[in-house]
């Protein structure tokens, strides 16, 4: 890392069927590339210094003391900008195991950070290009369904990958964001539930998609028996009692009003505006195969009013939709 003049550090676990699986990427992960960044630091002063030093003896006689005191304050690089990419699941650290981990890892950024200049950044669901994790929920919702695992009026925000980009950028080229915890979401204020979320795939796709609520014994089920079975396999899994405690939380909205006042920045795209990013990566057979004759369940022109009517009836589509998945792909804290 010598030379490095900014680390935004992405990488984490997502999957594992106990603690110590999320700990060791999560928080002793972190850890290790706080560590090198702080001795990266220390490398490039060094340096810096001695060739300070070096220019400041050959220019004594043409240069005055305070004169070299400034060129050596100028040449002496600042510690690395660090961005800690969090999760909003950090701030329920009891939820789940992959919460936990991220909680750690904040605090764990706090205590070592030394002369870092830092930054943590807690993103809701990262969706678009190149995601796989959000990818069924998408793919679902193209083909007529949106699978709620728990309350379909719990809410949630989401970003889309350009706007987190530029979201890291200007935080980079801020002043003022050293020190805080940043949430940040698209430009829907309060996110969506699950109503508002299907109606806008409904607007997009031009077909009806219908909200189910996922039986909670039968989600219960399966997340205890996914898990048994990832021992047996030794495959860590994604679906856990955790996790589900994570999915069926009531609210999982970000608010950008800090963000944007540290950092002037603003999200660009929202739900409507980054269904389109995903049109080469979803399936062929979304459309429907007749035309629309009635409004979409709990469809919504505008999210605020679910219960409202949908714009004018669509013209009638030939290919007929491919058959959902049954298991469920809610969007989680990343």
């Amino acid at each position: 890392m010598a030379g490095t003049d900014a680390i935004i550090h992405c990488a984490g676990a997502v999957r594992g069927g106990n603690y110590r699986n999320f700990e060791a990427v999560n928080v002793a992960g972190t850890g290790r590339l706080i560590d090198a960044a702080l001795r990266a630091a220390k490398q490039n002063t060094a340096k810096r210094d001695a060739a300070v030093d070096s220019t400041a003896q050959h220019d004594a006689a043409k240069q005055s003391p305070a004169m070299n005191n400034a060129a050596a304050q100028n040449a002496t690089a600042p510690a690395p900008r660090f961005i800690l990419i969090s999760s909003l699941a950090a701030r329920e650290p009891g939820l789940s195991w992959y919460a936990r981990s991220k909680h750690e890892s904040e605090l764990l950024l706090h205590r070592r950070a030394g002369e870092l200049r830092w930054t943590i950044l807690r993103p809701p669901p990262v969706y678009g290009p190149g995601d796989k994790e959000m990818l069924p929920l998408f793919r679902h919702l193209a083909r007529g369904f949106a699978f709620a695992p728990g309350d379909p009026g719990a809410r949630f925000s989401l970003i889309h990958i350009d706007d987190f980009a530029d979201a890291c950028l200007a935080i980079l080229k801020s002043g003022d964001a050293d020190g805080a915890c940043l949430e940040l979401a698209d430009p829907q204020p309060g996110g969506y539930d699950w109503h508002q979320f299907a109606a806008i795939g409904a607007a997009h796709w031009r077909r009806p998609v219908r909200v189910f609520r996922l039986p909670r014994a039968l989600l219960n089920m399966a997340a205890a028996a996914n898990l048994l079975w990832s021992k047996l396999a030794g495959r860590p899994p994604m679906l856990t009692p955790g996790k589900l405690r994570e999915l069926r939380h009531p609210d999982w909205t970000a608010d950008n009003r800090e963000i944007t006042a540290r950092c002037n920045w603003q999200p660009r795209i929202g739900l409507q505006e980054g269904l389109c990013s995903l049109e080469s990566i979803l399936p062929t057979g979304a459309a429907p195969s007749a035309a629309i004759s009635s409004p979409p369940p709990n469809y919504s022109a505008n999210p605020s009013s679910p219960s409202t009517t949908p714009p004018a009836t669509p013209p009638p589509l030939t290919t007929s939709p491919a058959s959902p998945s049954t298991s469920p792909s809610p969007p989680a804290s990343r």
